[in-house]
């Protein structure tokens, strides 16, 4: 089940404090533009310095988002991309800077990016998240039905035991520092928000992919409470949503559910301080499983479903407020 908590910690800062100025930031839209610009630079021989110089019209939510257009050096990309894939679906496309000895399967957040090409056939816009993102936000089980079919499409999933390892090493370097025996490199690191403090401080001016509600209608035929992906233009002490237009119903189709179910989680996760029972949050929750389109694909029953529900409570206490733990 896909709860991106990006969504919904930026829904909860503009539900419980109106007149914040937030913003989600996410990194996935960066390395679709990348893969973009490899694809032109391939095709076309001419080299593109700046993956900024590829063009593009965002629109979805955080981790499940899409190009409606996009274009690098004044052409368009789609028919580029089109072709590519007829040309490379079976292997893919991977970056050359990494070398013909590359392992992708060894890497657990790199992909040969082929369930985006496979969406661009079925969908005719350009999925831009990893390839591991978009396979969890799918309905169905055709990308996560088992280990071998994700080995299929070639993309990685990324083990508890990494996140364990990872969060183990960031932990030392912290104490590392905070005891200066290591010091912090003063370079660049190539990461998009600098550029937006850059920009919020007045110093230059940018646009980029952001999340926000939908309340300036960004996408007109979404809900206003929803917390959507598009461009926005940064400022001097601003942010400025740019309309990306009308969603295609075929995406909006596949996107909704996942609003809605951002909605109950939001309410289940309030609620339970404020007015809402216990019973009444743990039925938002037990209904935002059944509704998740991937859930679906494996047909759970009521019962593996508040078993599941109750499992992920139980692992999670010692994060929630005393009213989560108490006896039904």
């Amino acid at each position: 089940m896909k709860w991106n908590p990006m969504s919904i910690l930026v829904k909860t800062l503009y539900e419980i404090y109106p007149g914040i100025k937030a913003f989600g930031c996410c990194h996935e839209v960066f390395g679709t533009q990348k893969v973009l610009r490899g694809i032109f630079e391939e095709t076309t021989g001419e080299k593109v310095d700046d993956w900024h110089d590829v063009h593009i019209n965002v629109t979805g939510i955080n981790h499940f988002t899409w190009f409606t257009e996009a274009s690098c050096h004044g052409r368009d990309l789609f028919p580029m991309y089109r072709k590519y894939i007829d040309e490379h679906f079976d292997e893919g496309w991977s970056d050359s800077s990494l070398g013909k000895d590359w392992d992708w399967a060894g890497d657990v957040f790199s992909c040969k990016h082929r369930v985006k090409m496979d969406l661009f056939n079925r969908y005719g816009a350009i999925a831009a998240a990893g390839d591991r993102h978009l396979a969890e936000f799918m309905p169905g089980n055709e990308y996560l039905n088992d280990r071998e079919t994700v080995r299929s499409w070639n993309f990685s999933l990324t083990p508890v035991s990494w996140r364990k390892d990872d969060l183990k090493a960031r932990l030392a370097r912290s104490e590392r520092l905070l005891n200066k025996e290591e010091e912090i490199p003063l370079e660049s690191t190539g990461e998009e928000d600098v550029l937006l403090m850059k920009a919020l401080l007045g110093l230059t001016r940018v646009i980029s992919n952001v999340n926000l509600p939908n309340s300036a209608l960004q996408i007109p035929n979404l809900p206003e409470s929803a917390v959507v992906e598009t461009n926005a233009v940064f400022a001097k002490n601003s942010v400025r949503p740019v309309s990306a237009g009308e969603m295609p119903e075929n995406l909006k189709e596949l996107i909704t559910p996942h609003i809605e179910n951002h909605e109950r989680i939001f309410k289940a996760a309030y609620g339970i301080n404020h007015g809402l029972s216990r019973k009444e949050c743990l039925n938002l929750v037990e209904e935002s499983f059944r509704n998740d389109p991937l859930v679906k694909g494996h047909h759970p029953s009521a019962e593996e479903i508040a078993r599941l529900v109750k499992d992920m409570i139980a692992n999670t206490s010692a994060y929630l407020p005393d009213e989560w733990k108490a006896a039904e």
